[in-house]
């Protein structure tokens, strides 16, 4: 069962709806809506060739064809920008026709000039000629798409942020606590096939305690799961004379508090946020099993 007195609290109950009634609602940042500096490094990476195709917004349309020819010819890594212009991160494509039904494959992976005319035709037919009409600049154009794009990516970088939240709170109560530190993304030896765990703390820099950390904002089978998967996780660390902490938020768990509150009588210590930050130094210096026993594995 939880060890809710070194939490803070005088029953499993009074435990209970404590760690509910702290949740936090969300755990976006500022950096959690775009990746700035992905997005440089993306739009840059191909800044010449991109360049080079802006040429085509001085033409006239019926000349751009013929000038997309000859620059592909004499430039053709410039066909890797052209997935880019329509947001696709793909540099193989195949297209059916809609009234013969044949299925064409175009390949933009750079320098194969045998196929200018199938890519002048792409470009065409996927209205990228006639794009150069409407922008002024197709850096700042391939730019914005970039950052449409980058929104796919919220959800991983979601975890990321969550960790990162835990790993400030972390620096910050470690300094309190006396000779511990941490390590991010360790594996330990022998546990659940070499487990690498989202933090390991560390007394006098031997581990004393395995850290996992998710954060969900909505219901559904993973948390639950997630849950069931921690008990028997927690047992074996307990055999190699190491503490199991899961950390774990959002509002999500107040629509799933059995499997929880059944994970909770069968952890020592299920923290979100909050209670981490409030209960870390107690936990790391009160508690015995942390304080007393050998611990014989490596990282």
């Amino acid at each position: 069962m939880v060890k809710f007195e070194l939490i803070g609290f005088d029953s499993f109950q009074e435990y209970f709806d404590g760690f509910f009634d702290c949740l936090k609602s969300t755990n976006h940042t500022f950096s959690y809506f775009v990746d700035w500096n992905k997005i440089q490094r993306k739009a840059e990476k191909y800044e010449d060739e991109i360049m080079l195709l802006q040429v085509l917004s001085k033409k006239k349309k019926d000349e751009r064809k013929q000038k997309l020819h000859n620059l592909i010819k004499k430039h053709p890594k410039i066909t890797k920008v052209i997935p880019l212009i329509i947001a696709v991160r793909d540099y193989n494509m195949k297209i059916m026709d809609e009234r013969t039904l044949e299925i064409t494959s175009y390949s933009f992976n750079g320098p194969d000039k045998s196929n200018i005319m199938e890519i002048v035709d792409f470009c065409d037919k996927t209205g990228i000629i006639d794009l150069f009409d409407q922008i002024d600049s197709l850096y700042d154009y391939i730019f914005g798409l970039e950052v449409g794009l980058d929104s796919n990516a919220r959800k991983n970088r979601s975890g990321k942020i969550f960790e990162e939240i835990i790993e400030n709170v972390l620096e910050q109560e470690l300094d309190k606590a006396g000779n511990y530190s941490y390590k991010k993304q360790t594996t330990i030896k022998k546990i659940d096939s070499d487990k690498k765990f989202d933090f390991i703390i560390k007394e006098n820099g031997e581990p004393v305690v395995a850290i996992e950390a998710n954060f969900y904002s909505s219901t559904g089978s993973k948390p639950i799961e997630i849950a069931r998967s921690y008990t028997d996780l927690h047992k074996n660390l307990k055999k190699q004379n190491l503490t199991l902490i899961w950390i774990t938020d959002g509002d999500a768990w107040k629509k799933m508090k059995n499997p929880l509150k059944n994970s909770m009588k069968e952890l020592d210590y299920i923290l979100n946020l909050e209670l981490l930050q409030n209960n870390l130094v107690n936990i790391l210096q009160k508690d015995p099993e942390i304080q007393t026993k050998q611990r014989s594995f490596k990282t």
